[in-house]
């Protein structure tokens, strides 16, 4: 088997990990107003919102959704968190380019 084919090198998050993103993915969706609501509030498709409950809130979209959620950045996606207050900088990645740091407050 060759190293492209490795299952060891797939990385996969754990099932609880997943279920947590998108409960958390739900509650800010509530705490916007609903998924049109955070639709417009973010700028994206409603379409776009509605999959984030089976997924997660996309780390570029991340600052939006607090500003319309009211919910700290921590509380909506704690993986990109290292920090124990829930604040600080989040590391932002894309298929586009290199991760950069924005500060979400």
């Amino acid at each position: 088997m060759g190293l492209r084919n490795s299952p060891s090198l797939i990385y996969r998050p754990a099932m609880d990990d997943q279920r947590n993103l998108r409960a958390a993915a739900d509650r800010a969706i509530q705490a916007a107003g609903g998924t049109v609501a955070l639709a417009r509030a973010v700028g994206t498709s409603k379409q776009a919102v509605a999959n984030w409950r089976r997924s997660r809130v996309p780390a570029e979209r991340l600052p939006a959704v607090v500003r319309a959620s009211g919910l700290e950045a921590a509380a909506i996606r704690p993986d990109l968190y290292d920090t124990e207050d829930g604040k600080g900088e989040v590391s932002l990645s894309s298929n586009h380019g290199p991760a950069r740091r924005v500060a979400v407050t």
